[in-house]
């Protein structure tokens, strides 16, 4: 396997809540100087590069998403490719895991044209997209006969020693345990949606 293919399969990331908006942007030019599958970055600073990402995201699906549905065909596209190189389980961090049950396509669509103009959401909208683009990808990855994977309650860097030896999230986090309980209900009714599925408390 090559450098690049190995690139391509990694998923840059930077989940700090003291990083800088510099620091971001650097790990953002990295992602795209070494074409890595994906960058993951703290909520906050989601907004500023949500429409790059889309835009890059497009590219590489070779869409121009442009709305809800252009965004799905293009995630569609991205995992049929991750199918053939072998992928077999997704992996999504929810800091916390948010559930809607009122949420419906509609605000989902209403959310993206929002972000793509640059337009900030509430978090009503926020937890109503999140919502529907999660349910939607469990049933994607169910078709697929993926794994979906939700790290809930997540609480990162916990050995400062190895933090400044080896960086940010580099297998020293853990279950923040004091709120599993109620996040991982949430968790639990979100993977309910799709059918046919087995959920698993590790």
């Amino acid at each position: 396997m090559t450098n690049q293919e190995i690139l391509s399969r990694v998923d840059h990331t930077l989940l700090q809540a003291t990083a800088s908006w510099e620091e971001i942007k650097i790990l953002c030019d990295e992602a795209v100087c070494h074409k890595t599958a994906s960058v993951c970055i703290p909520p906050a600073y989601v907004k500023p590069v949500y429409a790059e990402y889309v835009k890059k995201l497009g590219k590489a699906a070779k869409v121009k998403i442009t709305d809800w549905d252009g965004l799905r065909d293009a995630l569609v596209k991205r995992m049929d490719f991750f199918e053939k190189t072998g992928c077999c389980i997704s992996d999504h961090s929810l800091e916390p895991p948010v559930f809607d049950p009122n949420a419906t396509d509609d605000d989902a669509a209403n959310a993206v044209k929002k972000s793509l103009s640059g337009e900030t959401l509430s978090m009503e909208e926020i937890n109503a997209y999140k919502t529907r683009l999660l349910s939607w990808l469990g049933g994607e990855y169910h078709k697929r006969n993926w794994v979906m994977q939700l790290h809930m309650a997540v609480q990162r860097d916990n050995n400062t020693r190895m933090l400044k030896r080896a960086g940010v999230n580099t297998g020293f986090d853990c279950i923040c345990c004091s709120f599993t309980r109620v996040w991982l209900s949430l968790g639990t009714n979100l993977v309910c949606e799709i059918t046919n599925v087995k959920v698993c408390c590790l």
